[in-house]
């Protein structure tokens, strides 16, 4: 290989690296606004028209590197934000919940390991359409399996598995249980509350610590 041949495939690649660096540096830039909305939120509210801004910013970093998951995962968050500002079972929010589905099945075939993007899937699958139950059924249950012991897949399962308790097979309802008794340490007072609302409580007590029972007690002592 000659000198010079070596020289332009050595310019070649470092043009490349050049323009992929580029593209990687302005897909953070305009995911910048998304991050900040995302703090806001925990405190107030945002208005619908900022959210719908800093979401299609989302969206542009995600044009730019669309392999990258974090960026679809916070894409499909907005998404389903801005689902929750429609008027309920309207064209609209039916629309942003397919974009989301779509931005979700996306990640989870890019990054399957990822126990957050399953959890939200069967979420969005949930609220979407009936006729996804068994998808979502089957997201549920991967969620849980592949990251069983983080707090916030623990609580979302609790959420999700006691809606769907009653297409749940024996299997999946014993790892609902399970999956509730562990959450039961990141927020024992909304577990027990959620299990009473679906008539579930019976399912739970008896696994439930010293600590939960009392809880529980006041809870039925209350008017």
């Amino acid at each position: 290989m000659t000198f010079s041949l070596r020289f332009a495939l050595l310019l070649a690649f470092s043009l490349t690296l050049a323009v992929w660096s580029a593209l990687w540096t302005l897909a953070d830039f305009y995911s910048l606004p998304w991050q900040w909305a995302k703090e806001k939120s925990t405190k107030k509210a945002i208005p619908q028209f900022r959210l719908k801004e800093t979401r299609d910013l989302m969206a542009k970093a995600h044009e730019l590197n669309p392999n990258q998951v974090d960026y679809l995962l916070e894409l499909a968050q907005g998404t389903y934000q801005l689902a929750n500002e429609e008027v309920r079972h309207s064209e609209g929010e039916k629309a942003l919940l397919q974009e989301a589905l779509r931005y979700y099945e996306r990640a989870a075939s890019l990054r399957p390991s990822w126990a957050t993007t399953w959890i939200n899937l069967a979420g969005v699958r949930l609220r979407l359409d009936p006729e996804q139950l068994p998808e979502a059924l089957k997201d549920l249950e991967r969620a849980i399996t592949l990251d069983p012991w983080s707090p916030t897949i623990q609580m979302r399962a609790v959420s999700l598995g006691f809606v769907v308790w009653p297409y749940a097979s024996s299997t999946l309802r014993e790892r609902l249980i399970s999956n509730a008794v562990k959450a039961l340490n990141v927020d024992a007072k909304r577990v027990i509350q959620l299990a009473m609302e679906k008539g579930l409580i019976g399912e739970l007590e008896p696994l439930l610590t010293p600590e939960a029972r009392t809880i529980l007690e006041k809870m039925r002592g209350q008017p």
